[in-house]
C-alpha cells in the first residue's frame, strides 16, 4: 500500500530500517533509552514508550524529522531529545497502579500488534494472574488476536463498546480462549 501511494504521490519512500540501525539500552516501568545510529549521526534518546516496537516508532519518527530537515526546516537535536522524552500515547502499554492491581491499557488492534503486546508484557511486567478485558472491532481478526493472547492464559471480560464497529461477536471468541 505504502509503494502505491508513494508512486501516485510522486514520492520517495524511505524504509526506516534502510536509514537507521536501533538498540535499546536500559529500560524499565518508566521507560527506555534507544541509541538510533545513522549514515549522518546517532542519536541518543529516551522514551516513557514500552516495548521493543516503540524503538522502530522513535526511528521512523525521527526518519520523517531528518526528512523535514533536508527539506529547508529548521529542527535542532534539543527538540527531537524533548520530543521523545516527552511523548504520551494514552494507551500504548499505558501502566496505572489502582487499588495495589497493575492496569495496563494498550490498543493492539491486530495480531500483529498484539504478538508484540505480550513480548512487552513478558518483558517488562511480572504477574501471576491476567484479567484481560477485551473488546474488537467489526473487521479485525478477533480470533486471531485472541490466539495471541492466549498464552498469558488470561480471565477474560468481553467488552463492548457503543461504536459502531464494535465487534458483536467476540462473546464467542473469549469463551474458547479460556478451555
Amino acid at each position: 500500500m505504502f509503494e502505491r501511494v508513494t508512486r501516485e504521490r510522486d514520492s520517495k519512500l524511505i524504509p526506516v530500517a534502510d536509514r537507521f540501525k536501533w538498540e535499546i539500552g536500559s529500560s524499565s516501568v518508566l521507560g527506555q533509552e534507544i541509541t538510533l545510529t545513522g549514515a549522518e549521526r546517532t542519536y541518543h534518546l529516551a522514551t516513557p514508550l514500552l516495548g521493543d516496537y516503540q524503538s522502530e516508532n522513535v526511528a521512523t519518527a525521527v526518519a520523517a524529522i531528518e526528512t523535514l530537515v533536508e527539506k529547508g526546516y529548521d529542527i535542532p537535536v534539543e527538540a527531537i531529545e524533548a520530543g521523545t522524552r516527552k511523548v504520551s500515547w494514552p494507551g500504548r502499554f499505558e501502566i496505572f497502579t489502582i487499588a495495589g492491581k497493575t492496569v495496563i491499557v494498550d490498543g493492539a488492534h491486530n495480531p500483529y500488534s498484539i504478538s508484540r503486546l505480550v513480548e512487552s508484557l513478558r518483558k517488562y511486567v511480572s504477574f501471576e494472574d491476567t484479567v484481560l478485558v477485551y473488546g474488537a472491532s467489526g473487521g479485525h481478526s478477533a480470533e486471531g488476536m485472541l490466539a495471541e493472547l492466549s498464552s498469558l492464559r488470561p480471565k477474560v471480560i468481553a467488552a463492548h463498546s457503543r461504536h459502531p464497529r464494535s465487534s458483536h461477536s467476540m462473546e464467542v471468541f473469549c469463551l474458547d480462549i479460556q478451555k
